[in-house]
């Protein structure tokens, strides 16, 4: 029968109670320190609804955005300091006479625009040992490796399970860091929201009213201004034959002037 283990919230977890056990060699350049918690429960640690934003294949490796996540960072950044407190205060690095440098689970991206922290989670989709990935879609459905991978290159966020093991020290590598595996995820594909339907968006006054239709007064008045233009124009034309009247007139007086001094000659 299988043992239902306690599975942790960040906020339960008091970092003190955590257990790093005594070394041993697993090769002759690399040494373990099995973490445990309460009586020698395994640390496995609840993390919901993170955005995904890479996954290295090669790598086995998950890359997670903590952006809004401030409590999952200062979780593991605790952890670190702890983690480097005890190996000092036990003289581990001295007693293997060798230098380390402590590599994080979490760091911090810096692109043209903006800045902000992963978490860097180790995935083993492959089966080949105990520490598997089970991953799953919901009401339980299991995924296999070609649809998780399929669904990890798209927009995505998981709810997962991950077990911090162990403390590792790379003598070769000169690193220190923590082991960690997801031992269960569940993917859910990021959808963008859709509203079916809208209520009414608009706020209605008092002072509204509706447009009136234009006063006669304009057309009335648009009829006079022509009346006008159009008496005016009789009257430029009159006053334009008077004129031609009057230059004929003279020409006639002109005409009778010179027949009159000619007969007056004669």
């Amino acid at each position: 029968m299988q043992t239902r283990l306690l599975l942790l919230n960040l906020e339960e977890i008091d970092i003190k109670k955590i257990r790093i056990h005594d070394p041993y060699n697993i090769s002759d350049n690399m040494i373990k320190m099995d973490l445990s918690i309460n009586k020698l429960e395994p640390l496995m640690i609840k993390l919901d609804e993170l955005n995904v934003i890479n996954m290295k294949e090669n790598d086995n490796v998950l890359i997670l955005d903590l952006r809004e996540k401030d409590h999952i960072k200062n979780f593991f950044n605790k952890m670190d300091e702890y983690i480097v407190s005890v190996l000092h205060d036990r003289k581990i690095t001295k007693k293997l006479k060798s230098k380390f440098n402590y590599k994080q689970l979490t760091t911090t991206y810096t692109g043209k625009d903006n800045t902000f922290d992963l978490l860097c989670l180790n995935i083993n989709l492959n089966n080949n040992n105990d520490y598997i990935t089970d991953v799953y879609k919901s009401n339980k459905v299991k995924l296999e490796k070609s649809e998780t991978l399929n669904l990890l290159k798209d927009n995505c966020h998981i709810h997962c399970v991950v077990e911090l093991v162990s403390i590792t020290l790379d003598k070769e590598k000169e690193l220190i860091y923590i082991e960690n595996i997801i031992r269960q995820m569940k993917v859910k594909k990021i959808k963008p929201k859709r509203v079916q339907k809208l209520e009414y968006s608009f706020v209605d006054t008092e002072t509204e009213t509706e447009i009136e239709e234009p006063e006669n007064n304009n057309n009335n008045n648009a009829k006079t201004d022509d009346d006008r233009l159009i008496n005016n124009s009789e009257n430029i034309e009159n006053t334009d034959l008077d004129e031609l009247n009057n230059t004929e007139t003279s020409e006639d007086d002109e005409n009778n002037d010179k027949y009159l001094h000619s007969d007056c000659d004669d």
